[in-house]
Order: structure tokens, then C-alpha cells, then sequence
């Protein structure tokens, strides 16, 4: 019997749908990545570019109504579609009636946070969601929040979150970091959603207070990378602050097994902190925002803390408190790396559970 054929609608060069993209082949599935805009070269994946939904593409996500034709004809020749992130457009027309569907959403992509889609994204958007048998989400908050937005049915939507290479993450691979400088982590794009700007105002509160050695890294580049280094110099932080660039994925356990603490104070509703997860599995504390997703990436008082979004003195509280006390960072790591196993965080078993709902969507083609 031939290996089902998976039509994976995604943008390929992102590092999240190349993992997914891999997984799915390992558990023996056809895969052909029809992508929009960036390519990929995976071995034993079939990826065709279809679509360019990317801003500023011209006329929009279909260069040319052959394009859309191409598109629709790849989805119903696949067993199975399966849509990770949907940009909103034209396009998810193509998803009319097609049998055997699945949406995964990422979160930016379909959560209305903050105003981030228009009334026509939010139009295109719902008319994808409701044409799936099946939509996935990162995290419990983001299935909620699909459910209420959208006015979806309950049994539609299934946690499908992202997880952990334990294999990868592993402190057992890297050295143990000296005791000191004490060295504080951060590991996300370098934008104003994601609070670098508040960290350095709460580095500049944590100075003052703590008289030990240390330093922090920012791991991440983006549109503030100018502006933070401006306020560095401002707050006087250059011997303890590191803008250190973006990290590649390989090199990214090594990094972070570096620290003694991994901070996220994210200032919108993401849809998961996978750094939080990653750190933890690490043996590494973290301090998460409370926002969104972030507070079912942790055990709060137990692997790690949850910080108020935008008020750096009360991250600096938190910075203080795990730097005063080194047995507190060991036994919350502890608990981290049990709580990444234990709340289903490891990668392979959201494979599997990913993998169990596009099968349960699997039928006898008509003849």
C-alpha cells in the first residue's frame, strides 16, 4: 500500500513548518510542500512553490490565475491538506469543499490581537477556518480564543502544540556554565511585541541592586536592534549587555545552555513560548510574561515566574530574586525539565498527536 500523499500549505522557509514538514515524512507520509515565496531543499520532500502571499508582493497572494488553477489541482490530487499558518487573501478560495483539510494556526496568522488583521483578513481568515474538518492550535489559549472569535465548534479545534528536541536540549551535552557572571538570556526576534526594550529597563533597575558579577544576552535581531543599542549606551549598560545577534537553530541549546536564567516578557498575547519550553528542558529557569500562551509554558512558583507585561520593576524583582539564589534557579530547573515531559511538550508526542488527527481524517476515496 502506497504512503498517503500530505499537501502542505505553508511558507517553507520558515524553521517551524520545515520541522512539521520532516516529522510528517518520517511518519511515512508523501510530502509535497506547496509554499509561498521561500523555498526549501528537504530530503525526500517534494516542495513547490504555488503562492506569493508575502507583503508587498504586488497584487496580492495569486501572481496569476494559472497559479491559482495549479494550486487547486495539487490540494485535490493529496490525500490529505494540511494548512500551517493562513495568510489571509483570495486564495483560501481553493479551500473550498476539499474533503480532508486541516488548519493549523500559529497564532499571528488568525488571533485579532492588538488589531493585527483587518476586517477582510478576519473575512478570509473565517471562511479558511470554516472549511477545515480539523484546526490546530499552539496552545490552550489560542484554542479558546479560535473557538470565540470565530464561532467555531468545540470538537473542531485540538491542542496541537509545538514542542522540545529533548535530544537536542539537553544539559547533559554542554558544560556547566561557571557560578559567575550570572548570565541572564534572551532568545526572540529583536521587536517591540516581544519586550527587549523592557528588559533593559529592568536591567538598568537590577544593576543597582545586584552587586555580583553578570551579564545579558540578546539573542535575536529586527527592527529595534539600532534602538536598543542607543539605550544601552543611554543606561550605561555596555559592560554588561550583549546584543549577540541572531543564533541559528543548531547553534541554540549550546547558547542557551550558556545562561542561568531565560527571560520572555513579551508584551502581546502569543500564542506559545517555545524559548520557555527549550530553556526548560534545559534545566534553565525562566521568567515568562503573563500574557497569552506564555503562562501554560511553565509551572508558576515551581519552574519558573510569571512577570507583568510592560513594568520593568517588577521584572527586576523577579531578576533579583534568582540571582540572590542559585539553589532556588537549580530547583526550579529541575522542575522545568520534569514539566516539559510531563505536560506533553516533547516533540515527538505532538508529532504523534498531530499525526493521530490528520489520519482520523483519513476516508476511502469515492470510485
Amino acid at each position: 500500500m502506497s504512503a498517503p500523499t500530505l499537501a502542505l500549505v505553508t511558507d517553507a522557509g520558515a524553521l517551524h513548518a520545515q520541522r512539521w514538514a520532516m516529522a510528517f515524512r518520517d511518519r511515512g507520509w508523501q510530502v509535497r510542500l506547496l509554499t509561498w515565496g521561500s523555498l526549501a531543499d528537504l530530503p525526500g520532500i517534494e516542495t513547490i512553490p504555488v503562492l506569493d502571499a508575502r507583503p508587498g508582493a504586488g497584487r496580492g497572494p495569486l501572481s496569476a490565475l494559472t497559479g491559482y488553477r495549479q494550486l487547486r489541482q495539487r490540494l485535490e490530487e493529496a490525500d490529505l491538506v494540511h494548512v500551517h499558518s493562513l495568510p489571509a487573501g483570495r486564495w483560501v478560495t481553493c479551500l473550498t469543499g476539499l474533503p480532508r483539510l486541516m488548519i493549523t494556526s500559529w497564532g499571528t496568522d488568525a488571533m485579532p490581537r492588538q488589531g493585527a488583521l483587518s476586517a477582510a483578513q478576519k473575512r478570509w481568515v473565517t471562511y479558511g477556518l470554516r472549511q477545515a474538518q480539523a484546526i490546530g492550535a499552539y496552545s490552550q489559549f489560542a484554542r479558546t480564543a479560535l473557538i470565540r472569535h470565530y464561532r467555531l465548534p468545540d470538537a473542531r479545534v485540538h491542542w496541537t502544540p509545538l514542542g522540545v528536541d529533548l535530544t537536542c536540549f539537553d544539559a547533559s551535552r554542554f558544560p556547566t556554565p561557571p557560578a559567575e557572571p550570572l548570565v541572564i538570556g534572551f532568545f526572540k526576534h529583536l521587536r517591540p511585541i516581544y519586550g527587549p526594550q523592557v528588559l533593559l529597563e529592568a536591567l538598568s533597575l537590577f544593576r543597582h541592586q545586584w552587586t555580583g558579577p553578570w551579564e545579558a544576552r540578546l539573542y535575536g535581531d529586527g527592527p529595534l536592534q539600532q534602538d536598543l543599542a542607543r539605550r544601552i549606551d543611554e543606561l550605561q549598560l555596555q559592560e554588561h549587555v550583549r546584543l549577540a545577534g541572531r543564533v541559528r537553530h543548531e547553534d541554540l541549546p549550546a547558547a542557551m545552555a550558556a545562561c542561568h536564567l531565560v527571560v520572555s516578557p513579551s508584551l502581546v498575547e502569543e500564542s506559545l513560548g517555545l524559548a520557555s519550553l527549550e530553556a526548560q528542558a534545559l534545566g534553565l529557569p525562566v521568567i515568562n510574561s503573563g500574557l497569552g500562551g506564555m503562562p501554560e509554558t511553565c509551572v508558576p512558583g515551581e519552574s519558573g515566574f510569571l512577570a507583568p507585561p510592560g513594568e520593568p520593576a517588577a521584572l527586576a524583582s523577579l531578576l533579583l530574586r534568582l540571582a540572590r539564589d542559585p539553589a532556588l534557579r537549580a530547583q526550579m530547573g529541575q522542575r522545568g525539565r520534569q514539566f516539559v515531559h510531563e505536560a506533553g511538550y516533547v516533540w515527538a508526542k505532538c508529532v504523534d498527536r498531530a499525526d493521530a488527527i490528520q489520519r482520523s481524517l483519513l476516508v476511502p476515496r469515492e470510485k
